[in-house]
């Protein structure tokens, strides 16, 4: 009995030394690049504008934004932030004191379209 934690110490350290050695499967998560200027599609005059700090030209698997919407038809901006990660973005858009939350995902590396839900509505954002 005085050997048991001596055996067991080496069961376990053969348990991680095989489990490190097993090829393990990434998952691939898409990445984003944010920053610019996206149109509504189907309506002339709205679109939004988001910025991210640590966005770079290959696209990142999460961050920060911030931006605005733009109405020019209505010559409104309604200031927005919001956020990704592992291919699901949101962010909120503050329309004088009214918060809307606008959800969506992403499947594939630095998308060009983007569709998002709200309460009231769907858009789909394109870079033009």
């Amino acid at each position: 009995m005085r050997h048991r934690p001596a055996v067991i110490a080496l069961l376990v350290g053969m348990a991680l030394m095989n489990s490190s050695c097993e090829p393990t499967t990434a998952v691939a998560v898409p990445v984003l690049v944010i920053t610019a200027t996206w149109d509504v599609e189907g309506q002339e005059g709205r679109s939004f504008t988001f910025s991210a700090d640590q966005d770079d030209s290959e696209g990142l698997e999460w961050g920060t934004f911030d931006g605005s919407e733009n109405r020019e038809d209505l010559f409104e901006f309604y200031n927005l932030e919001g956020s990704w990660e592992n291919g699901e973005i949101e962010f909120t858009v503050d329309r004088s004191g009214v918060q809307t939350r606008y959800t969506g995902t992403f499947t594939q590396d630095r998308p060009s379209r983007l569709t998002f839900y709200s309460s009231g509505e769907t858009i789909v954002l394109v870079q033009p």
